[in-house]
C-alpha cells in the first residue's frame, strides 16, 4: 500500500482513542447531571436571581454587587447539588424500580464515587460561603446541610423522607423560607448594606413559594408510588392515593394564583398591577388548560406534567420582583 493509505489508516487509529475519551466525558457529565436532577438544582439560582432582580431595580455598586451576587449563587448551587445528590447512593434500591436512569441506580457511579462528589460539592460549597462572610449566606448554606442531610441519611432517628409530614417540612422550609429569606438578607445586608426590614415583595415570595413547595413535596411522589409503597416510605400518595394528591396540588396552586391576582390588583403602581395580574393570570390558565388534558392513569404523562409545574415555579421568580 502507498504512504497515504498507511497515514489514513493511523490517522484512524490515533481518532478512536480521542472519540472514546470524549464518549467517556460526555457519558460521565450527562451522569453527573443527573445525579444533580436538573430540575431541582436552579431553585436556589432562582431565588437569589429573583433578589437580585429586586437589587438590580433599585441599582447600587454595580460590579460589587455582581460579584457579591455570583459568590451566593455558587454556594446555593454547590449546596443544592449535595442536598439533591446525597440522596441517590441511600435510595438506590427504591431508584432502580422508581428512576433506573439515575447514576447510583443504573451503576453509571459507584456508591463511593457518588459521595465522594456530593462532599465535594458541599467543602466548595461551605468554602465559597466563608469566603463571602456573609452571616446570612452562611446560615442558609448551613441549614441547607444539616436538613438535607435529615432528610437522606439512612441512620436512627433520620432520614426523614420516610415520614410524609417531616418530609415535606424540609422541602417547604427551605424553598419558600429558607431560600426567600436568606438571599433577601445576603441582599440586604452584605450586598446593599441597608438595615433589614421586610418588603412586600419578600412576604408575598415566602407565602406564595410555601404554597408552591408544598405541591411539588407532594406530588414529587406521585410517579414514585410503586417503589415508595414496596420499601415502606409512607408518602401521602401512598396513603391518599394518586388521584386525590393530585387534585389536592391542583387546587392549591389555583388558590395561590388567584391570591397573587388579587395582591397585583391591590397594587397602587398601575405598571405593577398590570404585570402581577396578567402575568398570574397567564400562568393560572396556562396550568388550568394542562390540567384539563392530564390523565392520572397514563404513567407516561405524570412526569412531563411534574416537570411542567416546575416551570411554572421558575416562571414564579420573573413576577417576584414586581411585587
Amino acid at each position: 500500500m502507498g504512504p497515504s493509505s498507511a497515514v489514513g489508516r493511523g490517522g484512524c487509529s490515533r481518532g478512536q482513542p480521542d472519540k472514546g475519551r470524549r464518549a467517556r466525558l460526555q457519558s460521565s457529565g450527562a451522569a453527573l447531571g443527573h445525579l444533580r436532577t436538573g430540575h431541582q438544582a436552579p431553585d436556589a439560582l432562582a431565588g437569589g436571581l429573583a433578589d437580585a432582580g429586586r437589587w438590580m431595580l433599585v441599582g447600587t455598586g454595580l460590579a460589587d454587587g455582581v460579584r457579591l451576587a455570583q459568590q451566593a449563587l455558587a454556594a446555593a448551587l454547590c449546596m443544592n447539588i449535595y442536598v439533591v445528590g446525597l440522596n441517590q447512593p441511600f435510595d438506590i434500591e427504591i431508584d432502580k424500580v422508581n428512576k433506573l436512569t439515575l447514576p447510583s441506580a443504573s451503576g453509571e457511579f459507584s456508591v463511593p464515587t457518588a459521595v465522594l462528589l456530593v462532599m465535594s460539592f458541599f467543602v466548595m460549597s461551605i468554602s465559597i460561603g466563608v469566603r463571602s462572610k456573609s452571616a446570612p449566606l452562611m446560615c442558609a448554606l448551613l441549614v441547607s446541610f444539616l436538613l438535607g442531610s435529615a432528610y437522606s441519611i439512612d441512620v436512627p432517628l433520620l432520614r426523614w423522607k420516610q415520614n410524609a409530614f417531616l418530609a415535606a417540612f424540609c422541602i417547604i422550609f427551605v424553598m419558600a423560607v429558607l431560600v426567600q429569606l436568606a438571599f433577601f438578607a445576603h441582599m440586604q445586608q452584605h450586598v446593599l448594606k441597608r438595615p433589614l426590614a421586610p418588603t412586600r415583595s419578600v412576604v408575598f415570595a415566602t407565602c406564595f413559594m410555601c404554597c408552591f413547595s408544598a405541591v411539588i413535596a407532594l406530588f414529587k411522589d406521585i410517579p414514585d408510588v410503586d417503589g415508595d409503597r414496596y420499601f415502606g416510605i409512607q408518602s401521602m400518595t401512598v396513603r391518599l392515593g394518586q388521584q386525590r394528591v393530585y387534585r389536592l396540588c391542583i387546587n392549591i396552586l389555583m388558590t395561590a394564583y388567584a391570591a397573587a391576582i388579587l395582591v397585583g390588583a391591590s397594587s397602587t403602581n398601575l405598571y405593577q398591577k398590570i404585570v402581577i395580574v396578567t402575568g398570574h393570570g397567564l400562568l393560572a390558565s396556562t396550568l388550568w388548560q394542562r390540567a384539563q388534558q392530564f390523565d392520572i392513569a397514563n404513567k407516561e404523562c405524570i412526569t412531563p406534567f411534574y416537570m411542567f409545574i416546575w416551570k411554572l415555579f421558575y416562571a414564579e421568580y420573573f413576577l417576584i420582583p414586581f411585587v
